[in-house]
């Protein structure tokens, strides 16, 4: 599990609300950078536990155009895209994207999942 009972509970309930893609309209007070093409945003509903360490940090990179994909992207997008993971990889982030058909996918709109954990293994 990635996130405790209480925070997965509480996201599920966000979820069956939710209308339309919270990824094209984010809540401005989440938003920490913006990019040409992307922003970074805190995670409304970080995980918990990440490589069985406790998380102290979870962000989100997020493509500004709605898409499920890089695949059609430009070629300064892309180089923005690995620019940005770069950057949050020598901050020591753990750098995690689901796949487009991922099962535990909950969004369509194409985002990096940014975790920093403690580094020290929970028993």
């Amino acid at each position: 599990m990635y996130r405790s009972t209480k925070n997965e509970k509480s996201y599920h309930k966000y979820k069956k609300g939710e209308k339309g893609c919270y990824f094209c309209e984010p809540e401005p007070h989440v938003v920490l950078k913006r990019t040409k093409n992307f922003y970074i945003s805190k995670n409304n509903f970080p995980y918990d536990f990440w490589d069985a360490q406790k998380v102290m940090d979870h962000l989100l990179a997020v493509s500004n155009k709605h898409s499920s994909t890089l695949d059609a992207t430009d070629q300064e997008t892309l180089l923005e895209y690995i620019e940005l993971i770069n950057e949050y990889s020598n901050k020591g982030f753990d750098i995690y994207t689901r796949t487009p058909n991922s099962p535990s996918r909950s969004q369509p709109h194409f985002h990096t999942h940014l975790i920093k954990t403690n580094g020290k293994k929970l028993k």
